[in-house]
């Protein structure tokens, strides 16, 4: 039955058409781009070489880079050789004369004089205190001087003649100094005592027992005894220079 009989059906008796839905609007397909022709360059479009690109400014201020070619059969400049001081792997003999002994060992050259005398001869009476060269604990004399081993290598002391504490008495009597240490408790602890007697000994040698408490206080300002015993240590000093005047005197 077609739409209009429906209509006119529905009219006879009175009642209403139904809406009839609208159409679907129409899709409309576009046809698809055509892709871009190649343009055709005339002959006479063409810059020529000379027009191809500018020719650059030269400025004598820009400075090309050089590169250098290295002749294979040319002399090649030799790198330093590595320089190593002493003998065989850094290693020094080092000859000395230590308490009236000729010794010879090796050691690196960086060995100190201290740790040369502590662990090579095993003198060990020779303390180490402060690794600063301020405490005097490593005092040993070296050609009659008193010389902190501390300050110096054990290469540098080649060729001399080296006492330490333990070569300070003779014929198993005590030394003028270690007998006044001892009278006059002179020591506490005990580790400052080898400093403190090689420095004292050199003392009253430089002064020729010719001392009063003043100079001695002032001679052992560097040397540190941390138990505080400076006062029977001066004490033993001026003991010591006394005898050891009186011993000169008996001598002379």
């Amino acid at each position: 039955m077609s739409e209009g009989i429906i209509d006119r059906v529905m009219r006879l008796f009175g009642l209403k058409a139904p809406a009839h839905p609208a159409p679907p609007p129409r899709r409309v397909v576009e046809p698809p781009a055509e892709p871009p022709r190649p343009r055709v360059v005339a002959s006479n479009d063409i810059p020529s070489r000379s027009q191809a690109a500018p020719s650059p400014v030269k400025d004598d201020n820009i400075k090309s880079p050089v590169i250098e070619t290295t002749d294979a059969n040319a002399e090649q400049p030799q790198a330093p050789h590595e320089h190593k001081a002493g003998g065989r792997n850094g290693m020094t003999k080092v000859t000395m004369k230590v308490n009236g002994r000729e010794v010879s060992h090796e050691a690196e050259d960086r060995t100190l004089l201290v740790h040369f005398i502590r662990e090579n001869l095993g003198l060990t009476g020779t303390h180490v205190g402060c690794d600063t060269s301020q405490c005097g604990a490593c005092i040993v004399h070296i050609d009659g001087k008193a010389i902190k081993s501390c300050t110096m290598l054990a290469v540098q002391a080649a060729d001399t003649e080296i006492t330490t504490i333990e070569g300070l008495a003779k014929g198993g009597e005590l030394h003028p100094v270690q007998a006044a240490f001892k009278e006059h408790h002179g020591l506490q602890c005990g580790f400052c005592t080898p400093g403190m007697i090689m420095a004292a000994t050199d003392i009253i040698n430089r002064h020729q027992g010719q001392l009063d408490e003043k100079t001695v206080r002032h001679e052992l300002e560097g040397n540190i005894c941390r138990c505080t015993g400076y006062h029977n240590i001066v004490k033993a000093v001026l003991a010591a220079a006394d005898t050891m005047g009186a011993r000169k005197q008996a001598a002379e």
